[in-house]
Parts: C-alpha cells; structure tokens; sequence
C-alpha cells in the first residue's frame, strides 16, 4: 500500500487505520490481480480469515452480472484498463454453500507520482439482503398474498402474451371469471380470518381442476380468472363444468361446514374480442349474467347481443345518478392512530351510499358503475367537499385531525384534477396541508409521467399524498423515490397475516426498512389484533389503521371516539349507530 501514501509510513498506518474503522470491505489489487491488502470488513464478507484465504474465495467461483450473465470483467480489471473510476457495479457469486452473495462495488484507480496506475482500491458492500427483500416485494406485486395465484397485474401480462401467440398461431383461445355467490356473507358471519381460508382453499381446488398449461388467478375479493390457450367454446364449457364440478364438495374450514356454489362467465379469442381488456370486460358481463339467473351455480358465454348497456346496469346508472341529487351519498370516517403516541393524526374519508333498497352499499359495489358511467368527478367532488368540510368543523372544535380521500385512476388521469382540489380547498376555507389524498400502487403505472406531473402539482399546494395498498401493485423502486408521497400504507393483506406468516411479516419488514430508507412514513392497514398492533410497534411502523382501533364511523362518533380514547375509556365499536346511521343519531346513541 506504500503507492497509495507516497511511500510515508505514517500516511500508510494512518489510511490502514481509516480502511480497519470502515463498514464497507476494502481491497487493494495489483495490475495483475494480486491482492496486497484487504480489511477486516472485506474478509467478513467473504466468510474468511485470512487474506490467503480471501485470494481462494475471491476466485474460486465465476462472479456473475446483475443480469445473471457471466461477468465479463472484473470492475478492477475495468478501472485498471479505463484508467478511470467504476461506480455502483453490482456483481454476484455463489458461496460454497449454494447462496448468491450479491455485492455493490467501486472500484477507482491510484496513480503513483508517474501517472502509472500501480493498484486499484476497490470498496464494496453487501446488498444480498436488500436485493431479496426488493425480490420478495417484486414477486409479491405480481402474485396475491393470501393464495400465491398470479393477481391481476400477472395475469393482464399473461392475457396479452396469450392473445400474441394465439394470434401468430390462429389459434383459439377462452377466458374464464369465476365469481362465488353469497362469500360476503359467510365472510361477515364468520369473519375474515374464516373468509381468507376458504379462499385458499378454493384457490387450491380451482388450480388442480385445470391442465398445465392452464394459468389460474385471482383478480381480487372472491373472483377467479382461468386463462385456457388453444381452447374453443366446447373445451371451455368442459373446462367451467369441472371448475364447478371442483366446487361440490362441501368445504370443511375450522370445523364449519360450506357448501359453495360459483357463477362463471366465458369469453372466446377471437369471437368475443381481440384484446385483453375487451375479454375480460365481456367475460366479467356474462359472469354477472350467470349470477343474475339465480340458479345458485351457472356458466354464460358472452354472446354478441348482449352489450354493456344491459337494463341492469342502465337502472343502476339512473340510480347513482340521482344518488347525489338525493342526499343518498355519505361519508364514514376511520382513523389512523399513532403507534408511538396512541393517538389519532388522520381520518380517511370512505364514501358509502345509502341505497332506499339495498341499505348501506360499499363502493366495491358500485364504483365499477360510476367509473363506466362518468359520474366519477362529482362523486370524487363530494367525497372531497364532505371531508373538508368536516375537518373544518372538527378544527373549530379543537380537534387536530387531517382528513384523506381516495382518488380512483380516471380522478388521477383527469386534467382538471388540480383545478378541482384546489376549488375544493379554497371553499372550505381551510389549509391544504389538512387534507391528504391516497393513490393505490398500481394506478401510478398506468401512466406514470402524466400521473407524477398530477401528484407534483398538489404537493406544490400543499397537499399530502399517500401510496395506499402498497406491495399489491408494481412499481420500480426508483420511481417510488421520484413520487412527491410522504407516506406508503402496507395492503391489510400483509398485515392481517404477519403474526402467523413469517413471509408476510418479512414482507412487512423490508417494505418499513425501505420506506424508512427513502424517508416516508409507513401506515398498516388491517390491523385487527393485538398480535399485530405489538408486532408492528416492534418492527418501527408509525402508524396503523383498522378493526382493532376502530371501524368506519359517522363523524359524529369519531368525534366521541377521539375524546374516549384522550381520556383513557374503552370504547366498545359494537353499539349501535357507531358504524351506520345519520350524524344525529350516531352521536345519541354513541353517548
């Protein structure tokens, strides 16, 4: 090492001592490959004791690219032939024991007083852990964690791959959704712990009732897709009779007996349409079809005649309509609590409609109609008024709580988005770092310049954005560090299971690591034990949402709710008006 001090003993001890202090390995190579030097960090990393045996490690396996190839040049050798400083090269090589060790190298050149390059210091660090975590996220984003199908984002890859090749081959091809009647209710009778093993356990009889070459999926809630390449009408209505054939069986979960029935929905390539969103649209049509008979299990193929615009869905579309006309339309709020402190910093804003008929309707029920319709900006403008509106109410009573929305992909995409949150606020009379708005992972890829452009403009205001649902969707780690958020809240689907599922808790963990790395906050949705609330105070989330502090409530009962909790009562959530109910009411019977 004396060419890197000179030839200066001191200087040489001094830089010794400075490498020896580092957390990152050092190694000082010759031209020819030799290693002269190598600090305690860099043996630790190979797993050596020695620098005799640091040469053996360094060489006995072929190091590896990012990309998986076989690596060309060592970074080294690179700076070494470029004469100048390789940055950020990551390169693999397997242990002994089978394990890649990934490891993120530079590697920079030292010139004696000549200008020859007599040695090259190469520092590096190891980054196995951090690349399996953004793996576990990465698979994580394409699959469903409760039952490990592809999830919706996979399976539109898989839809379009499938409809290339069947059009190069002119080949058939059938699109199967699979939807279970009544799992709401059995999913509310039981809970969702009960629900979440019956999905798994159709998960398991769907995909054994289809060939290999069959892809099976799960879009999400209880719906099912079933991808067939090189199948015609009749193979796919043999292929929707043993789906259901598979069902039969009465299900047996933790000693409660189920018998389940389906309704299922076909599409044809090329018969029913040439794209992928076209097929999924008619299949999802004719499996609503299929629900609509009422014979408790049926299978529809979409036919030609039947259109979008079918009496059902115009009757529901006059519906929503008039719902704001109405005064159907209601805001229920839930609030997200501090894990440090206990209490409550935001309320999100849940629309709810309070249907003559149906009662009070989720908007799993209803957003698909309003989207379809173009009602969705006033239902967004509602939505946004009521919680301004409310949180400055809550502001003149001294209460300190911000409020959020959620914006659906088409409010993301909507050029006069801005414009329309900005009116809002400026009604409301209020600031606009009271409000925050949530944008779900996946929604950002549909157009990712356009939308960051969006989200830019209302962080210029003021305004908080949030990633909501966050691991469920995909999207490249450099551009989450691009996205103006302060904050990600981690899919209730992670948490729910963390306590129990050492994948998901792991899944938990990296995705806290990350986002603490990036300087976000992290909220987790679904909290709904005591199991999970300690688990993630350990872990260092910041905050937490969900059944266990307190369901969506009238505005009204919130308000009670924050002040019971500021004094230390138990606040029992099963009292009626507490979730449901006009303001007035909720208040008196919450009291």
């Amino acid at each position: 090492m004396d060419e890197l001090s000179g030839g200066n003993p001191t200087a040489d001890a001094r830089l010794r001592a400075v490498y020896e202090a580092m957390a990152c390995g050092v190694i000082v190579r010759l031209a020819s490959g030799d290693i002269v030097y190598a600090n305690q960090a860099a043996m630790r990393i190979y797993g050596v004791a020695d620098m005799a045996e640091l040469g053996a490690a360094d060489l006995e396996a072929a190091a590896f690219a990012d990309d998986g190839a076989p690596l060309a040049e060592r970074p080294s050798a690179q700076a070494f032939r470029t004469l100048a400083p390789v940055r950020d090269v990551v390169v693999g090589r397997r242990r002994a024991d089978g394990a890649i060790q990934w490891r993120l190298i530079d590697a920079v050149p030292i010139f004696d007083a000549d200008g020859q390059a007599r040695e090259v210091v190469s520092s590096f660090i190891d980054v196995t852990a951090r690349r399996e975590a953004e793996r576990a996220l990465q698979e994580q984003a394409l699959h469903d964690p409760l039952t490990q199908l592809p999830n919706r984002t996979l399976m539109h890859d898989r839809w379009d791959h499938a409809i290339e090749v069947a059009r190069r081959d002119r080949e058939p091809l059938a699109l199967i959704l699979l939807d279970l009647d009544h799992f709401k209710e059995a999913n509310d009778t039981f809970g969702h712990p009960y629900g979440d093993l019956l999905l798994r356990a159709v998960a398991r009889r769907i995909a054994a009732a289809v060939r290999n070459s069959d892809t099976v999926g799960r879009l999400g809630g209880d719906e099912f897709a079933v991808l067939l390449p090189n199948t015609n009408d009749a193979g796919a209505q043999i292929a929707a009779g043993k789906l259901l054939k598979a069902l039969e069986e009465p299900f047996d979960i933790d000693g409660q007996v189920l018998e389940v029935t389906a309704s299922i929905g076909v599409a044809l390539y090329p018969r029913h349409g040439e794209d992928a969103s076209t097929l999924l649209r008619r299949a999802d049509i004719a499996m609503y079809t299929a629900k609509r008979s009422g014979s408790g299990t049926a299978i529809y193929n979409f036919e030609d005649e039947v259109d979008e615009e079918a009496p059902h869905k115009l009757l529901i579309t006059a519906e929503l309509r008039q719902a704001i006309e109405k005064d159907e339309l209601a805001l229920l709020y839930q609030p997200i609590v501090d894990l440090a402190s206990g209490r409550a910093l935001h309320a999100e804003g849940l629309l709810r409609w309070r249907h003559p008929v149906r009662g009070l309707v989720t908007p799993a029920h209803f957003m698909p109609a309003v989207e379809r319709s173009g009602l969705i900006r006033p239902f967004f403008a509602f939505a946004l008024a009521s919680a301004l509106e409310q949180c400055a109410r809550w502001r003149a009573q001294g209460i300190d709580l911000r409020v959020a929305v959620n914006l659906s992909v088409r409010n993301l995409l909507d050029p006069g988005l801005v414009d329309v949150v900005s009116d809002a606020i400026e009604r409301s009379g209020i600031s606009a770092s009271w409000l925050g708005l949530e944008i779900t992972e996946s929604m950002l890829m549909v157009d990712p310049e356009r939308a960051l452009k969006s989200l830019t403009r209302l962080r210029n205001m003021g305004v908080s954005l949030s990633i909501d649902d966050f691991g469920t969707g995909y999207s490249s780690l450099a551009y989450l560090q691009r996205l103006p958020v302060y904050a990600v809240k981690i899919d209730q689907s992670f948490v729910r299971d963390m306590s129990l599922d050492l994948s998901s808790r792991a899944i938990v963990e990296a995705t806290v690591d990350l986002a603490h790395r990036l300087g976000l906050k992290v909220v987790a949705e679904g909290v709904e034990t005591q199991d999970a609330y300690d688990l993630l105070r350990t872990i260092g989330c910041d905050a937490a949402q969900g059944y266990l502090l307190a369901r969506p409530l009238a505005a009204s009962a919130l308000t009670k709710w924050i002040a019971d909790r500021d004094q230390g009562k138990v606040v029992d959530l099963r009292r009626p008006g507490w979730i449901v109910g006009e303001p007035e009411k909720a208040a008196t019977e919450a009291g």
